[in-house]
């Protein structure tokens, strides 16, 4: 652990270790640092571009700062925000959770959060830190070394969490709230049960487990969930078969499953449940149609259950939930002398970065997975089993063993941790709800997903509740392969992102214009909703998928038809680029033409060739800085008329002072082409043509 001096601290950081503190009796998390008339002083830190001047001369508060933000945020984010003229950081001293009634000052465990805002476009980054009492820090490792992630006394700080939560207690109040509006919208009602549940119960002192049929049981039943990874094939070596499925009713060995399986049994029976789902036990695994059935219940099993057990750090069945504790505070943390009055306590302090959660639960083994997105988002309260620590996370809270009042205050950790609360903030914030759906996808490409026949399937959970908000706020819409029809001119502008924008591995009937048809790749998912500054170019005239079982499953196919403008392109291998070429002109030779972005859907040995491709525009996008074209690259099937495949997306930014129209010669060819290539020509200059 590193000492600092007063001397070798910056004076904005030294502001935050001294002065007189009040905690704000409103909201009781907030700590206000005043003046002698007892007015607020609002404190700013340093801009990013004044934060790295400060590293480099030596404040170790700045050095720990700037690697927080960094690590809490994008650094493409952080690139648009590192500008000289920008204000500083607004500052705020926080209590990870609400202050308990007492009397005289606090000593730790304080939060400091510091937001960095670009004021024009109101883009933000943040990052946190922990100052926490040196004492409370020794005493905290000393019982760290004496305990396990489970134990009596964790238990009840969770029986505690849930408590809170599903009374409304204190912060909690709105997930009750959020839990009973949820319930009274799902088509299964409040009395939900999964089709089967392990039924826990004691037999001459001797802990039971059998499989149970649930329509025998009341409808009121409080069952909770298990997720976890299965790992590599073969990990998972007992589960529920037609061959198993009579002797599963009579009675499971509970020694014989899997650790992580053994100790989630443990953790139901020590929160007083006795029902309890696993995938592996309660699912038929050699049965498609009963498997298929099954994961269309996903989003009832996972909203209603009591507790979504998380086997966090677990890689495969065998990893079991229950680790010992290590340091909470990590080595390079550093030492600070504060000599706060008022409500704070002065004296020695550690500060450390306050990633936790971000790198013990988000970048978890079981956070990898894509089913596991559904399950996490879906869960009203979810229980992490991580390396070191036990988390808790509900739609109010997120906190640990050791930090049972929070983590920090103020700031939801996962956005997508709560469905109904999210939504509820998009309303009143007047945001267009799809771009909660286009956050989803953009995380749940990101993760792994073993069988690409599941791409669809393992979302479908999160889709069906999506569905179930927007007809609760008054949008009938109609789901398609991934894609909402309300919003079908943006969705189809997705494109693979990053390292992998060299593409995926197109997989199964998937319609060509779905996200969902490529596989190993991540999507970007387009959110600009601000339709004061798009031109649309082209229009839907008719669009259908051809489901297999529910709408939110899998499909064999899909059309879409539509009409727009719609020019040939070729590309030229320059070096190791492609340069695009539009009716015979390099991109680098047409006028008002500053930067070309290109995105395959697949990858190099599945791609089409390049003299074959055409171009349809889909709208124009006027930004601030830049006015871009944005559409689609297509090839014709050659099987129809006009019938054609999606294989990426281009952009074409032109220079800020031209106003594009679809007259630009020198893009759209004023020949017409042949009449294979589309199916109805409109003399606007617009062709009509299919996708598939």
């Amino acid at each position: 652990m590193a000492n600092t001096s007063s001397t070798s601290i910056c004076q904005e950081c030294q502001a935050l270790l001294t002065g007189y503190w009040r905690l704000d009796p409103q909201s009781e998390r907030e700590y206000h640092r005043l003046d002698e008339s007892g007015q607020r002083i609002g404190l700013r830190h340093h801009n990013l571009c004044l934060l790295e001047e400060c590293t480099g001369n030596g404040c170790p508060m700045c050095v720990l700062i700037l690697r927080e933000v960094g690590r809490w945020n994008e650094s493409e984010d952080l690139l648009r925000l590192r500008d000289a003229e920008f204000p500083g950081a607004e500052t705020l001293l926080m209590s990870p959770g609400r202050q308990k009634s007492a009397s005289g000052p606090r000593k730790g465990d304080v939060s400091i959060r510091f937001t960095y805002m670009n004021g024009d476009s109101g883009e933000i980054c943040w990052c946190f830190m922990r100052i926490a009492h040196a004492q409370s820090c020794q005493e905290m490792v000393h019982k760290m070394t004496l305990s396990a992630t489970w134990s009596g006394e964790v238990s009840s700080t969770v029986q505690t969490w849930l408590q809170d939560c599903t009374q409304g207690r204190d912060i909690h109040h709105r997930c009750d709230q959020i839990q009973t509006a949820r319930r009274s919208r799902s088509d299964a009602g409040a009395n939900f049960l999964p089709t089967r549940l392990l039924e826990l119960r004691r037999v001459n002192q001797e802990l039971k487990i059998r499989l149970r049929e649930t329509q025998s049981l009341k409808g009121n039943e409080r069952y909770m969930t298990l997720s976890h990874c299965w790992g590599k094939p073969g990990s998972m070596d007992i589960k529920l078969t037609k061959n198993t499925l009579t002797s599963f009713r009579k009675g499971i060995e509970i020694y014989v499953l899997p650790l992580t399986f053994q100790e989630a049994i443990q953790v139901t029976e020590n929160l007083d449940a006795n029902l309890l789902w696993i995938d592996a036990l309660c699912i038929l695994q050699d049965s498609d149609e009963d498997w298929l059935r099954e994961s269309s219940t996903m989003a009832n099993v996972y909203s209603n259950t009591y507790l979504n057990i998380a086997a966090t750090a677990g890689t495969d069945p065998h990893s079991g939930l229950f680790h010992t504790k290590r340091n909470l505070v990590p080595e390079d943390a550093i030492d600070a002398y504060t000599t706060w009055t008022g409500d704070l306590l002065p004296g020695q302090y550690v500060l450390y970065g306050e990633d936790l959660f971000k790198s013990s639960v988000d970048n978890g083994p079981l956070n990898q997975r894509a089913w596991v997105v559904q399950e996490r988002a879906l869960a009203p309260r979810v229980l992490h089993f991580a390396a070191n620590h036990l988390f808790w996370e509900c739609g109010c809270l997120a906190a640990m063993d050791n930090l049972p009042q929070g983590l920090f205050a103020g700031v939801h950790i996962k956005e997508h941790q709560s469905i109904m609360e999210n939504w509820y903030k998009l309303r009143s914030n007047n945001i267009s709800p799809y771009i909660y759906w286009s956050k989803l996808v953009n995380e749940y490409s990101s993760c792994h997903l073993t069988r690409s026949s599941d791409k669809l399937i393992a979302i479908s959970a999160l889709a069906q509740s999506v569905k179930t908000l927007l007809k609760a706020h008054g949008y009938e819409d109609v789901y398609l392969a991934g894609l909402w029809k309300d919003d079908l001119e943006n969705g189809i502008l997705w494109s693979t992102t990053g390292a992998s924008s060299e593409g995926g591995i197109r997989v199964g009937p998937t319609p060509s214009w779905s996200w969902a048809s490529v596989h190993y790749t991540k999507i970007w998912y387009p959110n600009d909703y601000e339709e004061e500054r798009l031109l649309p170019l082209a229009k839907i005239i008719e669009v259908s998928t051809f489901p297999i079982g529910t709408e939110f499953g899998p499909v064999s196919g899909g059309i879409l038809r539509m009409q727009g403008p719609l020019c040939k392109l070729s590309l030229a291998i320059s070096g190791d680029m492609y340069e695009s070429i539009v009716n015979g002109l390099m991109f680098s030779e047409i006028r008002h033409v500053s930067q070309v972005n290109l995105s395959w859907d697949v990858r190099a040995d599945d791609r089409v060739p390049c003299e074959d491709l055409l171009f349809m525009a889909i709208r124009q996008n006027e930004h601030e800085y830049y006015k871009r074209l944005e559409g689609l690259l297509l090839i014709r099937t050659e099987k129809h008329r006009g019938q054609y495949t999606r294989v990426g997306r281009l952009n074409l930014e032109f220079t800020e002072d031209h106003q594009f129209t679809l007259d630009d010669a020198e893009i759209w060819s004023s020949l017409e082409l042949s009449q294979e290539y589309y199916m109805e020509y409109h003399n606007n200059g617009q062709y009509t043509i299919s996708i598939i």
